[in-house]
C-alpha cells in the first residue's frame, strides 16, 4: 500500500487499485497538519451546537493510537481537539456551556465504559426519537477545564483492552 496524497487515495502497489478518500495522508504528515485539515472544523461546528465525531479506523498497528493520543511528547488529535474546544469556549464569553465527558471502547463487538471501575458493558439502544441511547455509560461533568477531560482519558486508557 502507498498513499497518493495528490489523488487523495490509497493505492495497492501490486494491483494498482486505488481507494479514494476525502483526505489521504502519508507518514510524512504531522498530526498537527492532519488535525488542521480534518478535525478542527469538527470541533468548531461542535461549539456551534452540532454533533461531531472524530474517528480513527484501520488495521492493527497502523498508527491509530499514536494519531489520536500522541506519544507523551507529541499531542494527538484528542489533546488538540480538547485544547481547541477550550480556546473557542474562552473566546465566547457571552455563551454558556455545560459539558460532560465519556470514554468508551468497542472491542470484539462489545462496547465498554472505560470510566467505570466495574468495566460494565454499555448497551446500545435505539431511543424513541430515532437516536442512540448508550445505557450504563458514565458521563463525568467537566467543571474546571481541559484537565478534567484529559484526566478522564488517562483513566480510560489504563482500562483499555490491549492486544
Amino acid at each position: 500500500w502507498e498513499v497518493d496524497s495528490g489523488a487523495e487515495a490509497v493505492v495497492d502497489r501490486r494491483s494498482g487499485e486505488a481507494w479514494r478518500f476525502d483526505h489521504a495522508f502519508g507518514p510524512e504528515v504531522s498530526t498537527s497538519q492532519l488535525f488542521g485539515v480534518c478535525a478542527r472544523d469538527v470541533v468548531d461546528s461542535f461549539c456551534d451546537g452540532f454533533n461531531g465525531t472524530i474517528f480513527a479506523y484501520g488495521q492493527t498497528a497502523s498508527g491509530k493510537t499514536f494519531t489520536m493520543q500522541g506519544d507523551g511528547r507529541t499531542d494527538g488529535v484528542i489533546q488538540m481537539a480538547v485544547q481547541e474546544l477550550f480556546r473557542i469556549i474562552c473566546s465566547r464569553p457571552d455563551n454558556q456551556y455545560i459539558m460532560s465527558t465519556s470514554y468508551l471502547e468497542i472491542y470484539n463487538e462489545q462496547v465498554f465504559d472505560l470510566l467505570s471501575a466495574e468495566s460494565n458493558e454499555v448497551r446500545v439502544l435505539d431511543d424513541q426519537q430515532g437516536g442512540l441511547e448508550l445505557r450504563n455509560l458514565t458521563a463525568k461533568r467537566v467543571t474546571s477545564g481541559p484537565e478534567d477531560i484529559l484526566s478522564c482519558l488517562e483513566l480510560g486508557d489504563r482500562r483499555r483492552h490491549k492486544g
